[in-house]
């Protein structure tokens, strides 16, 4: 058996070339950072730290009455409320500035000359919100570069005392009034002249000095940058900004020797650089390319023999040529694919078009044609049913056993779909049929019960409702078999629950009885049935509709036409649900009885 040529992957393609580049890189870099000299390095902090005191000076530089917030910042700190991180504190007060000063546009646009014509009351509002902001924004500065030390501070009394500003925080750090440890407004310490020689400069010269101060913590083993900036209203100092960073002493490397590794490195890289992706063009760009334009052709003609006999062409040794097979397989699997969607397709549109006409056939077989006796004037009635798939499991029927007789029946299937539905055109006409032969309630369940469990393999099972009502008296016999608990509503007063005992559901066992209760409706009287999809109907958070609300409903509705109190059902049905989707059916029927009219 002829032994089967190992495949290279390209990861090791790529990584023999490399392997000496990076070798010899790595050898370049730690020469290099031997080599880099803590001159160099200083430098770059410094920069970094000057930077970041000029971003911070800008803060207090873009407020035209810069000397007057100094000022009375300096006077009357002690009179202000520090806000800081609190935005939602800043616009309470920004808001209530606001409505003393509505002329006041941007804050950063007050002049002196406006700040000093500001109330007392106005003056602390503004100081204390253009403080918020200031040090919202030194949070943000110190924070984003993480410097050691962020404030702003004066150097008074004849240069024997520092008083600080605003000042930045880290995450974890916290000012004096907060707990922690950090200054701020309002602080004061001695100030030695000598200790930062680059500030004594400044205050002497009233000029910015570019040079940094480094200091070492006494017993550290570290130094710190710091780097002043000044901040200057019409040519007169201010305040100073402070940045400091900590760093840990490097030697000082030769510069020259550095600048010649990395011409060297960088030389090499650029020789090295140009032979990789001469490598990685052969072994990997042009194989993907020609994938890419084979799979661009299929899309074209969906000629997915050609597509495969290219696709098996590419030869790579490695993980490309088994991507090619890979593509080869799924064009002709999606060939095969996409043939099977047009037959499911199909098959899907016939079931659709069947479930349309069982829909509509389900809706024929249920009354829907009101008033449904228009020639009895003793009662109202409207019944409407809502399925919530394509057919339902709900029903209701309405009939007259005889000229004296009106029989209502409300009943809801187990199940859902075209199974529930075939149950229940077997049971409303069970029903019905056997109501017309004469009994009782009861009776009539206990005989549709014994019919309905013969053969009844998918255990379905059906809760019925059913009420046979004397029209010229509106003396009634009803039957519960594990419904919905009607509810009633007297002349001259509300709706609430008829709420007895149930009877199992129909064609759960067979030989079970079924008890039935009379009852007595007077002229003016309404009643109302429905199914569990009312009660149990359920919005996005899967809170029940229940029964208090659907009395509610019913009780908010002055009409006694049944039409209308259904529909303020349904309404309240619609409103509380929103956009959740419908899980059951919703089955109501309204009767309201008027008697015999003499």
């Amino acid at each position: 058996m002829e032994k089967k040529k190992k495949q290279g992957t390209i990861l090791r393609q790529i990584m023999q070339p490399f392997v000496v580049f990076v070798l010899i890189l790595i050898l370049a870099n730690a020469i290099v950072l031997m080599l880099f000299s803590m001159k160099s390095y200083l430098d770059d902090q410094y920069k970094e730290a000057s930077r970041l005191a000029r971003f911070a000076g800008d803060e207090f530089e873009d407020y035209r009455c810069v000397d007057w917030l100094f000022n009375f910042w300096e006077n009357h700190f002690q009179e202000m409320e520090f806000i800081y991180s609190n935005p939602e504190r800043l616009n309470e007060l920004e808001i209530e500035f606001r409505g003393l000063h509505p002329e006041v546009g941007e804050f950063t646009s007050v002049t002196d000359e406006a700040a000093e014509s500001f109330d007392q009351k106005s003056a602390i509002l503004f100081a204390e919100i253009v403080y918020g902001k200031i040090s919202d924004q030194f949070d943000q500065l110190k924070r984003t570069h993480k410097p050691l030390y962020l404030y702003s501070f004066l150097i008074r009394n004849n240069n024997t005392e520092m008083f600080i500003f605003a000042t930045g925080t880290l995450d974890d750090e916290k000012r004096i009034s907060q707990g922690g440890d950090l200054f701020e407004l309002g602080f004061t310490m001695p100030y030695v002249e000598g200790s930062y020689p680059v500030v004594d400069e400044i205050l002497s010269t009233q000029k910015p000095v570019a040079r940094m101060e480094l200091s070492r913590s006494k017993g550290a083993n570290h130094s710190v940058i710091h780097a002043f900036e000044p901040v200057y209203d019409n040519g007169e100092l201010k305040a100073l900004i402070g940045v400091s960073y900590q760093s840990r002493e490097m030697i000082e490397y030769s510069l020259r020797m550095m600048r010649t590794m990395l011409a060297i490195t960088a030389l090499f890289f650029a020789v090295m650089f140009v032979i990789v992706i001469h490598h990685i063009r052969k072994i990997v760009v042009l194989p993907i390319g020609e994938e890419k334009r084979i799979i661009e052709a299929y899309e074209q003609d969906k000629d997915s023999l050609t597509a495969s006999r290219a696709l098996n062409n590419i030869k790579t040794k490695n993980e490309i040529e088994r991507l090619a097979e890979s593509f080869s397989s799924m064009v002709t699997e999606l060939d095969r694919y996409m043939e099977e969607y047009r037959v499911v397709t199909a098959e899907k549109e016939r079931i659709g078009a069947e479930l349309n006409v069982a829909t509509h056939i389900q809706a024929d077989m249920l009354p829907r044609i009101f008033p449904a006796f228009p020639d009895h004037s003793e009662f109202d009635l409207y019944a409407t049913m809502t399925p919530a798939k394509e057919v339902g499991g709900d029903f209701y029927d309405f009939f007259l056993v005889d000229d004296d007789h009106i029989a209502l029946v409300m009943a809801d299937v187990s199940g859902k779909g075209v199974p529930a539905a075939l149950f229940m055109v077997i049971a409303k006409t069970l029903i019905k049929n056997r109501a017309m032969l004469g009994g009782g309630p009861a009776e009539i369940l206990s005989s549709v019960n014994d019919q309905l469990c013969e053969g009844n393999e998918s255990e379905l099972f059906v809760t019925v409702w059913l009420a046979i009502i004397e029209i010229s008296t509106g003396k009634g016999v009803a039957a519960n078999a594990g419904h919905e608990h009607p509810a009633i509503k007297h002349k001259d007063g509300t709706w609430e629950l008829v709420v007895y005992r149930h009877s199992p559901a129909v064609a759960t066992m067979e030989g079970i009885p079924f008890r039935e209760h009379e009852f007595e409706i007077s002229a003016g009287d309404e009643l109302f049935v429905y199914t569990d999809g009312v009660a149990e109907a359920t919005d996005k958070n899967d809170e029940l509709y229940g029964t208090d609300r659907m009395l509610e409903a019913l009780n908010g509705c002055a009409s006694d036409d049944p039409k209308e109190y259904l529909a303020a059902v349904k309404k309240g049905i619609d409103d509380f649900v929103g956009d959740a989707p419908q899980f059951d059916d919703i089955t109501m029927l309204g009767f309201t009885y008027r008697g015999v009219q003499s």
